[in-house]
């Protein structure tokens, strides 16, 4: 996408999150979180947050995962 100029987004995102996710790949999810943040400076939202918590569980990284939760910019709510 980069390569032909095409901007990813929060929904780009959430797509190679799930892709990490479904193939167990706890490093390149990660890798692509911190990119979507730091490097495209997309803010998470609770979308993103569900996938690395996916990502993170799926892999047996339970506390990992926890810190997540706790560490979530964006706040839940009931109709979350």
């Amino acid at each position: 996408m980069c390569e032909e100029g095409v901007q990813p987004n929060d929904i780009t995102f959430v797509c190679l999150l799930l892709a990490c996710s479904h193939a167990g790949l706890v490093d390149e999810g990660m890798c692509c979180h911190a990119s979507m943040v730091t490097g495209y400076i997309i803010p998470a939202k609770l979308e993103q947050y569900t996938c690395i918590v996916d990502v993170l569980g799926h892999a047996g990284n339970l506390q990992e995962a926890e810190n997540m939760v706790l560490a979530m910019s964006c706040k839940l709510d009931v109709a979350s």
